[in-house]
């Protein structure tokens, strides 16, 4: 008998503790950040709003220098533009500076196109003899780009 009076006894506190809670009106939640909105492309799918990264993970070849990366990096660039699709595509080499970890990983290319329909026409047209198929095998054996990763960038602006 005890032990069913001691049940019931801590139920009721359960419940007198519990009801005022969450009776209690709730405040309101802060205004989060919103994703930017291009406002010359509004109208278009949600998709074409997002930057479009595409990410190489690099190793460098011995006997190749930075400089001559960079360089490869604009022959690059330069093919990539005559590409549909990638006329307003952008080209950084991401050298790290502080690192705890990244494997076999040297250093990262990465693609930035404005949306993915800007991608996706630069993907459908890559054949062996697109500018950048041709790019590609001129640095042959000079870099190796084993691994890529494709994102989705959300600009975040602060909210009004």
């Amino acid at each position: 008998m005890k032990t069913v009076v001691r049940c019931l006894f801590l139920f009721v506190v359960m419940i007198v503790v519990a009801v005022p809670a969450y009776s209690a009106p709730q405040a309101k939640a802060a205004p989060q950040a919103q994703p930017a909105t291009p406002a010359d492309d509004a109208a278009s799918d949600s998709y074409d709003n997002m930057e479009v990264l595409h990410v190489f993970s690099c190793e460098m070849v011995p006997g190749v220098t930075e400089e001559q990366i960079d360089q490869m990096a604009q022959l690059k660039l330069k093919a990539l533009r005559l590409m549909p699709g990638a006329e307003k595509a952008q080209v950084h080499v991401l050298w790290p500076t502080a690192v705890t970890s990244l494997g076999s990983t040297d250093f990262q290319i990465m693609w930035t196109f404005p949306s993915y329909s800007d991608w996706g026409k630069f993907w459908d047209a890559y054949s062996d003899a697109s500018p950048l198929a041709k790019a590609d095998d001129i640095t042959e054996g000079k870099v190796e780009c084993p691994n890529s990763v494709i994102w989705e960038s959300h600009r975040i602006v602060p909210a009004k």
